[in-house]
């Protein structure tokens, strides 16, 4: 019986599997993270191209009391991340952009405001994305990490998310402090694997640069094929001797 409903269910699509309870399996992130975190109270975390929110949100829901600091340097997107989380002390919206500089830094906004990003978007990326149209170019703040967490008090980073747009080797080139002293514990980072951005950080690199900072794989998510290859996905990556590691 249990054979045939697994093959009624893989002729519909789907697939029954047993999720491990005590360890990361790469089926679900929140699941995923709550696993690492074990409830630790109040997990700094910061979400780099936050958007509206989302991750955050999800953060909130999934770990305990997590602090977000929260960068979004496109205006329309930022001004609804402010308005959802006004009120709340633990999240810290920021109208900001992440990079390996400080000063102001020319960033493309497009009319799905989910690509914008500090790189342009290639021709090739048309069909992944649906020909999005660019709208503006505008200049926006940018900080380094490193010297904002010395200028706020933070002397480690628990989660640092990276969803920048192919930007994501500048944002870590600004945490190079953090990273070598091994200030930050875990990184979730989207990866590319086909050509979206002019400059793009490609996966293989991100990756390489991660396991010399001893910032070891955890698993893939929320993956997006393109055809029979994966175009891009979010990966987690964890030091071998942080706290959520033990």
């Amino acid at each position: 019986m249990k054979a045939r409903f697994k093959r009624l269910l893989a002729a519909a699509g789907y697939r029954l599997e047993k999720i491990p309870a005590h360890v990361p399996s790469g089926r679900d992130l929140s699941h995923d993270l709550a696993l690492l975190f074990r409830a630790r109270p109040g997990p700094v975390c910061i979400d780099a191209g936050a958007h509206d929110g989302q991750f955050t949100a999800l953060l909130q829901a999934t770990l305990d009391q997590p602090v977000v600091h929260a960068f979004e340097p496109a205006p329309e997107p930022f001004a609804r991340l402010r308005q959802r989380y006004t009120g709340q002390p633990r999240i810290h919206a920021l109208n900001l952009g992440l990079s390996d500089q400080a000063g102001r830094i020319e960033f493309n906004i497009y009319d799905n405001q989910a690509l914008n990003s500090f790189l342009p978007i290639t021709g090739g990326a048309n069909h992944a994305f649906g020909s999005p149209a660019l709208l503006r170019r505008q200049e926006v703040e940018t900080v380094r990490l490193d010297d904002y967490a010395r200028t706020n008090g933070l002397p480690a980073i628990d989660l640092l998310k990276i969803d920048t747009q192919g930007f994501e080797r500048q944002v870590l080139r600004g945490a190079a402090g953090l990273l070598a002293a091994g200030q930050v514990h875990a990184i979730l980072i989207e990866i590319n694997f086909t050509p979206l951005y002019a400059g793009q950080i490609w996966g293989h690199e991100v990756m390489g640069d991660l396991f010399a900072q001893n910032l070891h794989l955890v698993d893939f998510y929320e993956k997006c094929r393109l055809g029979a290859f994966l175009g891009w996905c979010t990966a987690l990556f964890v030091r071998r001797d942080s706290p959520l590691s033990s």
